[in-house]
């Protein structure tokens, strides 16, 4: 870090969490804006800026690895009302997004750390979230045909699917990225059951060992575009018409699925034509 960087803002989790990092030689802003890892994926440059995310394996004791994701920007802004010329680090909107879903039990992806520094009027910020070890995407949960032919299992998904969008609806928020990609899908003996998602952050994520049976747990990644909004119904056809576009598995049966639990019954024929004009409207887009 720049002799010139100062430290504006830095959140732990709670204690537990900053001893780990300390625990791996990690106390702060510094430490983690100079770790050395591959990227997950090249950055992206944009917004005049870089944004990218590698993986990094934090040791918990006694042999035992707790993966994270670390997610670190530079000039990566967005405007808001309140800083309307230069803006805040998108990391910083998506941090308070995963805050405030978590503490109304919305299953999200557990952000363990954040942090902003500036240097010479640059905004420089570092996301922190936990990996979610024993899940998978939604996109490679339908890759697997034993899923795609059980009925039963791709109904319960998307159920917990809806369970967990469908809320953060109702807040007037729109999570603005909802692809397949980012949702996560753990089914069986070892998903976490609803009402354990605000405490989920205190444990490691553990392979089997409940009794949770065929219960399935859903965590939403990737809030770095969530936004609020007054308009209700837009955010539901932006979020719904991304989901559906953009999720290879969701094919004309899963999708009639997925509206039958989103939606009641008079509302659904309404629904359906709205979805299908918005995918429509973006495929056109893509093509000019």
């Amino acid at each position: 870090m720049n002799r010139d960087m100062r430290v504006v803002r830095e959140c732990f989790i709670d204690d537990h969490v900053r001893g780990l990092f300390q625990q791996n030689r990690l106390r702060g802003f510094a430490d983690l804006w100079h770790l050395d890892a591959p990227w997950v994926e090249a950055p992206n440059e944009r917004r005049k800026g870089t944004s990218g995310v590698f993986r990094y394996p934090l040791e918990a004791g006694d042999g035992a690895i707790q993966p994270v994701f670390v997610k670190r920007q530079r000039n990566h802004n967005t405007k808001t009302c309140r800083h309307p010329i230069r803006g805040i680090p998108t990391f910083l909107r998506e941090y308070r997004y995963i805050r405030e879903l978590q503490q109304a039990g919305i299953p999200v992806v557990d952000a363990w750390y954040y942090g902003q520094a500036v240097s010479a009027g640059v905004q420089h910020a570092i996301l922190v979230t936990r990996a979610l070890e024993g899940y998978v995407s939604l996109d490679q949960w339908f890759a697997l045909d034993e899923n795609g032919n059980d009925e039963g299992q791709v109904r319960a998904v998307l159920r917990s699917v809806v369970d967990a969008v469908k809320p953060i609806h109702a807040r007037g928020i729109g999570h603005g990225s909802l692809y397949g990609k980012h949702i996560f899908v753990r089914t069986g003996a070892g998903a976490t059951p609803r009402v354990a998602v605000r405490e989920a952050h205190l444990r490691p994520h553990r392979r089997g060992g409940d009794a949770a049976g065929a219960a399935v747990d859903v965590r939403l990644i990737d809030l770095e575009r969530a936004r609020r909004s007054l308009f209700h119904d837009r955010l539901i056809r932006m979020d719904l018409s991304q989901l559906l576009r953009r999720t290879p598995g969701l094919g004309e049966k899963e999708r009639e699925i997925l509206l039958e639990l989103y939606f009641d019954a008079p509302d659904r024929g309404r629904w359906r034509i709205r979805l299908q004009r918005a995918i429509e409207t973006k495929k056109r887009k893509k093509r000019r």
